[in-house]
């Protein structure tokens, strides 16, 4: 039950206040997905395809990791991000185990790929900022992107395809085998929210990350109706 009302709450948040056919059209999609064991990708993928099986990344246990100077300049630490996220550590040994995990950009090679997947032509030229790809599939995991706000929003999705995480479990985390091709369609993606009082601070904190994973790029905070003591530039802002 407790699934159900997230995953409504979430198809309005993503969605928006659609007309009842849009919203009972995308919770039967969440419903199929479920009743088929696929994990839910929200906001819903543009091309999304599942590959049969899944890739299993040992936890504790080091990956071969490749990522280029142009991507650790893009994005400085992500090769960190993506071992602590799978839930993997350095082997002092450098022995490699589980997954092979590649972090590159959106050229040739990945268009290629693209391309053949999902049976259709995308021009590199007319590729889209914050646009990413992610295919996992025979023990490999690739994510490309061409900016930062791309990679960030493929790490949301990789823990989505998360099917199975235990601490218990010597095996690590589960991943279904998928390709994920996803860029924006609006560039301003916004929450408007009042500014909390100090005892929802941390809620505030905890729903700006939630809206953060679902690609919420901007918030809102309206705060006429009071007058502030500091920052002295919001009252300003009102006169």
């Amino acid at each position: 039950t407790c699934r159900r009302m997230v995953i409504e709450c979430t198809i309005v948040t993503t969605v928006g206040l659609i007309s009842s056919a849009g919203y009972q059209k995308a919770k039967m999609r969440i419903q199929r997905s479920m009743a088929m064991n696929k994990p839910v990708l929200m906001p819903q993928p543009n091309h999304l395809r599942f590959f049969r099986g899944h890739t299993i990344v040992k936890s504790g246990y080091s990956a071969d990791v490749d990522v280029n100077e142009e991507i650790e300049r893009i994005y400085p630490g992500i090769a960190e991000i993506v071992k602590n996220k799978l839930g993997l550590i350095l082997d002092e040994n450098g022995t490699s185990a589980g997954a092979k995990i590649e972090l590159t950009g959106i050229g040739d090679n990945a268009m290629r790929l693209i391309c053949d997947i999902f049976q259709k032509d995308y021009p590199i030229a007319d590729m889209k900022k914050e646009s990413y790809f992610i295919y996992i599939r025979s023990g490999k995991i690739m994510l490309a992107a061409n900016d930062k706000r791309g990679f960030f929003y493929a790490l949301q999705t990789l823990e989505q395809l998360i099917v199975a995480r235990d601490s218990s479990n010597p095996e690590g985390i589960t991943l279904k085998n998928a390709a994920v091709f996803d860029y924006p369609h609006m560039e301003v993606r916004g929450l408007h929210l009042y500014l909390p009082a100090r005892e929802n601070i941390g809620f505030c904190k905890r729903l700006i990350r939630g809206m953060a994973g679902l690609k919420y790029n901007r918030i809102y905070f309206e705060t006429s109706g009071m007058e502030y003591k500091r920052p002295p530039e919001i009252n300003a802002a009102w006169m």
